[in-house]
């Protein structure tokens, strides 16, 4: 009977005919290495892009693979099923936490090394990325079914293909994580004048230490302050430490009638400041994204080298500033990633999301995602394309040239028929029979 399957997100819904939902590494090896047909690899489903499209008519769904294994002085071996928040779960008990995370809680490990995300919380962990930044190693089943254990220092070269695979080259069957004691910090917040912030070099340098929201429509930025960085206990209850995605700020800006939002949304980012220093451990940045829906909150990701954040940040605000189609209520979150061993982008970067929270205003913000893309390409910005929609390999060639070439070769290598992968990772590949 056929299953349906869906993104986190709503946007990609698709009917296949079964879906292979492995228990153990053996049977990832006989469902990967006994079928001929397409699959589609899925972890927790967060991709917000057509990389949750089937090439075929079966899917892979890694969720039963998420045992912790093994615990180490300071390192974790885990399912690659397993979801960063059980992960963090676990860990805080033991007053442990992963080095890097994104905000987001729900992606699986798996896919969070298979895939480009930001290390949004480096004020609590200078030079922290994400989860990819913490491998020390990685058991992979190959689309042959062969299993390989790739370890940092031995290979590195296949581990950074492995972290900008998007899973073409292999699932992750298990890693091998670094561990490090909690942390935490004193964290106030501040409310710059935007414009200040486009023209002041040494405030730019700042935010970029911080965890930074541009506000394009409203004029401002909050810039989230951590001083006083140590260490920290796992004293309150896990499941109080979690933020949710709809704040206070988002419930408002779903209320309020469009005509008013901007006026009204400017004073109320002014007085809704945390300005009172409070101790904040590392674990509060993980965001717990609900299923039922009511947590709609679309990315579009791209990066650049970070030399360029003072050259394209102005030209990113006056775009979205000018856009009739960009929400009122829309912000711009910033993200500092620091040099990885990847095979695209691995040098210090900064990673900009354009951020929609209302689902009413899908139909304008799909229009504008369109012109962005556009725009950034031209700026010469790089995709996660787990985060940006309707990239092409054309679009891909103009931002890396012969790497894009020597990316696509190295996928092609290891996985020939294309068994795993999406009709948007073809498209990317530039796999003719996509355009069927």
């Amino acid at each position: 009977m056929p299953e349906r399957i869906c993104n986190w997100l709503g946007n990609v819904v698709r009917d296949v005919d079964a879906v292979l939902r492995p228990r153990s590494v053996t049977e990832l090896q006989e469902m990967v290495g006994g079928t001929r047909e397409r699959l589609l690899v899925m972890g927790s489903r967060m991709s917000k892009t057509e990389l949750m499209d089937p090439s075929g008519s079966r899917a892979l769904d890694m969720c039963g693979l998420d045992s912790i294994l093994e615990y180490g002085a300071d390192s974790v071996t885990v399912g690659g099923g397993i979801t960063v928040l059980e992960l963090s779960r676990a860990l805080y008990a033991q007053g442990r936490q992963i080095p890097g995370f994104t905000i987001t809680a729900d992606p699986s490990v798996g896919g969070s090394i298979t895939a480009p995300t930001k290390g949004a919380n480096h004020p609590f962990n200078p030079g922290a990325n994400g989860v990819s930044g913490a491998v020390i190693s990685a058991k992979v089943v190959r689309p042959n079914g062969d299993l390989v254990e790739l370890r940092e220092g031995r290979d590195d070269d296949a581990l950074a293909l492995l972290r900008d695979s998007y899973s073409a080259a292999g699932v992750v069957a298990e890693a091998t994580l670094r561990t490090r004691s909690l942390a935490g910090a004193d964290v106030h917040e501040e409310v710059w004048p935007l414009q200040r912030f486009l023209e002041d070099a040494a405030l730019q340098r700042r935010a970029l230490e911080q965890r930074t929201l541009v506000f394009p429509k409203l004029g401002l930025i909050v810039m989230r302050v951590h001083e006083n960085r140590r260490p920290a206990e796992p004293v309150a209850p896990f499941e109080s430490l979690l933020t949710g995605p709809n704040t206070p700020y988002v419930r408002l800006a779903r209320a309020l009638p469009r005509a008013v939002r901007a006026g009204v949304l400017r004073a109320a980012v002014r007085l809704g400041i945390d300005r009172k220093t409070t101790h904040r451990l590392h674990i509060q940045n993980l965001t717990h994204y609900p299923r039922d829906g009511s947590a709609y909150l679309d990315f579009i990701t791209w990066s650049f080298s970070i030399g360029r954040f003072a050259q394209t940040m102005p030209r990113i605000v006056n775009f979205c500033r000018s856009h009739a189609d960009y929400p009122a209520e829309s912000l711009i979150e910033i993200f500092r990633t620091f040099p990885e061993n990847r095979f695209l982008d691995a040098d210090e970067r900064v990673a900009i999301d354009p951020v929609s929270f209302d689902r009413r205003e899908a139909p304008r913000w799909e229009r504008f995602y369109r012109d962005y893309n556009r725009m950034i390409l031209d700026l010469g910005a790089s995709p996660f394309l787990n985060q940006t929609r309707h990239i092409t390999a054309s679009d891909m060639r103009a931002v890396y040239g012969a790497r894009y070439e020597a990316w696509r070769d190295a996928l092609l290598k290891i996985d020939p028929t294309r068994k795993l992968g999406s009709r948007y990772l073809d498209r990317v590949l530039g796999i003719a029979s996509a355009e069927g």
